[in-house]
């Protein structure tokens, strides 16, 4: 794992590792995680520490130029500018599209390693998009989180049967978003557990 910043909040390095929030928290109070303490009062955690609790072993899934890339496909200006600054912060790097098109285009020119794909929105069928990229065994190996305002079981469960990594309401926070956005990277590709759909 290269670190892409001087140090992680307790939020971010609890996603690196794939674990809670709270969790994170009671390794920083019980003195099993070393962190720092800013003058305002945030714990900071060295990318050495994270290094340490992944065993020297856990990284992001990356390009071959070793850079990480998510594509975001949302209609939401505000949504779409928070989570590329939360995520460039990260040495994340982001492209954006706002229709099913652009997002097809997108998605094969720049073979990122995870979507972020909003369900619906106008003119685009989000499960088209995620049932494309899926289908395409040249892109099959791209993660999907899909994001929606309608929370709905049957919706999630259409998705992972797709091939989907996780469906999040859009009502989460920005930190929890952020959060299980790096779980996703984190985690193995499903692609190969994807149910062929008849």
């Amino acid at each position: 794992m290269k670190p892409s910043k001087p140090f992680y909040s307790v939020p971010e390095a609890a996603a690196l590792c794939s674990v809670s929030r709270s969790t994170m928290w009671n390794w920083v109070k019980s003195g099993s995680v070393k962190a720092m303490v800013t003058p305002g009062g945030h714990y900071r955690i060295s990318p050495e520490e994270v290094e340490r609790l992944l065993g020297g072993e856990g990284r992001l899934p990356q390009n071959n130029d070793g850079i990480h890339r998510v594509l975001i496909v949302d209609d939401d200006p505000q949504m779409v500018k928070i989570l590329q600054a939360k995520l460039s912060r990260m040495g994340i790097e982001t492209e954006t599209a706002k229709n099913g098109f652009e997002a097809g285009v997108k998605v094969t020119e720049m073979m990122p390693d995870l979507v972020i794909l909003d369900l619906f929105m106008p003119g685009i069928d989000g499960f088209e998009v995620c049932q494309m990229i899926k289908e395409k065994k040249e892109l099959s190996g791209i993660k999907v989180l899909a994001m929606t305002a309608f929370e709905k079981k049957d919706t999630e469960e259409t998705l992972l049967k797709m091939g989907a990594e996780a469906c999040v309401s859009k009502s989460l926070d920005v930190e929890s978003f952020i959060e299980k956005v790096m779980m996703v990277l984190l985690a193995p590709s499903r692609s190969g557990t994807r149910k062929n759909q008849g």
